[in-house]
Formats: C-alpha cells, structure tokens, sequence
C-alpha cells in the first residue's frame, strides 16, 4: 500500500465516532509539557490506536504546551495536507500519577480544508 493511501485511510479510520477518541500518557519534568513532546505524543498515541508507523499519521501540531494538572486541555491539529483537511484533536489532562500525565485524545469527526499558505 503506497503512503498516502495509507495516510488516508487512517485519518479516515479516525473520524470514525468509536475510534475517535483514545488516551496516552506522558513523563512530565515540570508543570508543562511542551508542544513538541506533546505533539510526538498525540501522533504516538494516534498510530498505537491504529496499529500503524508513527510515520503514517499525518503531521501534529499544537499551538501551546500543555499544563501538567488535571482538567488542563488543549486542541492541537492533524493535518493531512495530501487530502487537503485538517482535524481538530482535542487533548485533556485525565490524570496524573507520579511524574506522568495520562491524557485523552478525540479527533473530531469533520474536518475544515487546509490553507495553501502555509
């Protein structure tokens, strides 16, 4: 199966209402987790609920770390820009246990066109 089929397919998989949400977990260091470490956990996270390579889910940002307490959330952004969407993931805080915050993930269920400038 080539990559962007692949690529595709997953994030078509994702919409899907059962498979739209998911958790994960990660070690914190402070009160934040920044959005680089939080943008490898969401695509982690996504790929394990998939059974894939981490490489074939398409590319996660977030726009601001996330506060390591319990309730904290955050949207960060599955960008598929072959397929030209993008979705929404929403990330909250579920727990924290030690020096690791687990948190959970839901992709929303439709997407808004990407923007060419970019």
């Amino acid at each position: 199966m080539n990559r962007r089929l692949a690529r595709v397919l997953i994030v078509a998989a994702l919409t899907v209402p059962v498979l739209s949400a998911c958790s994960a977990s990660v070690d914190i260091s402070g009160q934040t987790v920044s959005k680089e470490e939080l943008a490898r956990q969401v695509t982690t996270a996504l790929a394990n609920t998939m059974s894939v390579d981490a490489a074939q889910v398409p590319r996660v940002t977030c726009p601001q770390g996330l506060e390591a307490r319990v309730g904290a959330s955050t949207t960060c952004v599955l960008d598929d820009q072959d397929a030209g969407k993008r979705y929404d993931v929403a990330v909250k805080v579920m727990s924290i246990d030690g020096g690791k915050a687990s948190f959970q993930l839901e992709v929303a269920p439709t997407s808004a066109p990407t923007s060419s400038a970019q």
